[in-house]
């Protein structure tokens, strides 16, 4: 029975360490998509012009942006546009502060301009998160064996010290 206790301590920490291995990799997953999303947003604008409350519907109803939660609940609330994109990104728990601010400015910029001027303003953001996706990615690399190395032995030193 004590054996058994003891492979369950070390499976739950080896999996802490890569949960949180997976976190990591996860953030510059999302920036990255992030970043398709505003590259996508600019596509359209160029080839459409289509109002903002029917680019974010268009958008939001790709798959491929499913997992933007800001993009969805703006898109549902988007007759409101520019406040529901504001409240979206705000509540987004999953949006670090820096991409936060990014989308937030993105948001500001979105039918408030000429159309030259906002493709401009969106590609600047779009080049800001490339910059905290690579920023994501390199900690990742480096954090991320150390979480999971942690986890390992960290599961290793509890089932020595309790045996």
């Amino acid at each position: 029975m004590k054996a058994l206790g003891l492979m369950l301590l070390l499976g739950a920490a080896v999996a802490a360490g890569f949960a949180a291995s997976g976190t990591l990799t996860g953030r510059a997953a999302r920036i990255r998509l992030e970043r398709q999303f505003l590259q996508a947003m600019c596509s359209t604008l160029r080839s459409k012009l289509p109002p903002v409350s029917e680019l974010l519907c268009d958008l939001a109803g790709q798959a491929a942006f499913e997992p933007l939660g800001f993009l969805q609940e703006a898109a549902a609330r988007s007759a409101a546009f520019p406040d529901c994109w504001v409240q979206a990104v705000r509540h987004d728990r999953a949006l670090a502060a820096s991409e936060r601010e990014v989308l937030l400015t993105a948001g500001e910029i979105l039918g408030s301009m000429p159309l030259a001027e906002q493709l401009s303003a969106l590609s600047l953001c779009s080049e800001r998160l490339a910059a905290l996706q690579a920023d994501a990615e390199r900690c990742a690399h480096e954090k991320g064996g150390l979480c999971r190395s942690m986890g390992v032995f960290g599961g290793l030193f509890f089932v020595i010290l309790l045996l």
